[in-house]
């Protein structure tokens, strides 16, 4: 009886737990929500940096015109004087020192000269120019200017080419010693307003044909603007053959005291108004700047011979040095620093080499274009490209030079340089030995930068179509996940 009741309960039991469980399970409600998945791009996280620039490869002078020039910084070496007080007057010159003269009646005439001590009598032509000055007046007149003496002494016979200048009133005079008495041969007819702040460019030609004299003489004001000029042909008892050629100051009459200052002499057997450059691109702007970065000239090349007026300033600067800055139509400009006095009449060749970079992709491809200059088949290390981290994690990078899809130029001598800042590794492409199988750098771990530095040189008449990769990987040992990014570069 207790065994059957027993089996009854367990029954009952069994019967509602099935009950209960298909309750729940066919009762219950699914609810199922939507899912969308959405692809972002994301940048790669290294890529190319980079732009096109010149590259100036130095320069050299080729030719010169002056004989002589001073910029009066100092008293110059191998000058001489013939009566007067000559001294070095500190940062009042038109840039920065100049000459101070002091007439004391002690010259040819009554003038007095400070003078360039070696003879030009040989030159059948010369040009001279200088700024003047003036500072005082003496019997309320002063001459300054340019002498050219027929000797070193104060009995020489001499022409004198000066800015004349009575109260504010100035003109280009042209006058003639004889060894007795003076002759004025030229006055201009224009005239121009002096006072002691202004400088004057006084700029005279000379030239000799048989017993004629020629002299030809122009007053400008410092922003080249033609004040007065003149010419005139001397012959007979008033020719002779000059022999030296100097600055002067004199007053008026027989009065002493007048004074004057003088910057920026040249003597030169050609043109001194420009500064002639070669070696610049068409197109290509040439500026040049003084030895304190003030700008002096500039000119847009025709792919000849590049024209650089610098009547305003003929012994650049202080005669301490200058600067060119080329810049190219979507270039980086690049600088040449000459490291000596820089005068109108010098002829320059420059070495200007273009790099132009295109990259695209995403800045995952860089193709590179190296033009050399003309005159120089060399290229100086360079970067060329950079290669930026944009991610949190470190990246090791490598290049790699395929000879098999490149064409190597025989006379390619080529160093890439692989460089994180710490440590580099390099690559070298020998066109008279290429290599057979790919060329390998070493890996370099990048952080923030890495940058490609390349230093080449080649033969004329050979081009050369370079195939390389960046290849970064996240671990250079079991190599990772690895990414290549394409590299041209023609020459």
């Amino acid at each position: 009886m207790n065994g059957l009741l027993s089996l009854r309960v367990l029954f009952v039991l069994m019967f509602l737990f099935l009950f209960g469980f298909l309750t729940v399970c066919y009762s219950s409600h699914y609810v199922f929500y939507p899912v969308s998945i959405g692809f972002v791009p994301q940048p790669p996280p290294l890529v190319f940096n980079g732009s096109s620039f010149c590259v100036c490869g130095g320069s050299y002078r080729v030719g010169r015109a002056s004989l002589t020039f001073s910029d009066f910084e100092g008293l110059p070496d191998g000058w001489g004087s013939l009566g007067g007080s000559w001294v070095i007057s500190v940062g009042a010159g038109f840039r920065g020192n100049s000459l101070w003269g002091t007439d004391n009646n002690g010259g040819p005439g009554g003038s007095s000269i400070y003078y360039w001590g070696f003879s030009v009598s040989s030159y059948t032509s010369f040009s001279v120019s200088v700024k003047v000055r003036q500072v005082a007046q003496a019997g309320g007149a002063v001459y300054m200017g340019v002498t050219l003496l027929q000797s070193n002494s104060v009995s020489s016979r001499s022409y004198e080419i000066s800015v004349y200048v009575s109260g504010t009133t100035g003109y280009l005079d042209i006058w003639y010693w004889s060894g007795n008495r003076w002759t004025r041969l030229y006055r201009s007819t224009q005239s121009f307003y002096v006072d002691g702040t202004r400088w004057f460019i006084l700029l005279i030609n000379y030239s000799r044909v048989a017993t004629t004299n020629t002299i030809s003489a122009t007053v400008y004001d410092v922003n080249g603007n033609v004040l007065a000029s003149g010419s005139i042909q001397i012959r007979g008892a008033r020719f002779f053959t000059p022999s030296y050629v100097g600055v002067s100051v004199d007053g008026s009459g027989s009065v002493a005291g007048a004074q004057a200052m003088f910057d920026d002499f040249v003597i030169s057997i050609g043109s001194h108004m420009y500064v002639l450059v070669e070696g610049v691109p068409q197109g290509y702007r040439v500026e040049l700047y003084d030895d304190e970065d003030r700008l002096v000239a500039e000119a847009v090349s025709d792919g000849g011979v590049v024209r650089l007026d610098v009547l305003r300033d003929v012994v650049v600067g202080r005669g301490l040095g200058a600067t060119f800055k080329i810049y190219g139509e979507g270039l980086n400009p690049c600088s040449v620093l000459i490291e000596e006095a820089v005068v109108g009449g010098d002829y320059y060749r420059v070495l200007i080499h273009s790099v132009l970079v295109n990259l695209s992709d995403h800045l995952t491809r860089a193709e590179i274009l190296v033009s050399f200059s003309p005159y120089s088949l060399t290229l100086p290390e360079t970067q060329v490209l950079s290669v930026l981290n944009q991610d949190l994690m470190p990246y090791h990078v490598r290049l790699v030079f395929y000879p098999n899809s490149s064409v190597v130029g025989e006379g390619l001598k080529l160093l890439i340089k692989l460089s994180n800042g710490t440590s580099s590794t390099t690559l070298v492409i020998d066109g008279s030995t290429p290599p057979s199988q790919p060329v390998y750098t070493d890996f370099l771990p990048i952080i923030t930068e890495a940058s490609i530095n390349v230093t080449m040189s080649k033969d004329v008449n050979t081009q050369s179509d370079l195939s390389l990769e960046l290849i970064y990987c996240s671990d250079p040992i079991s190599r990772g996940v690895c990414v290549h990014y394409p590299i041209t570069v023609r020459v």
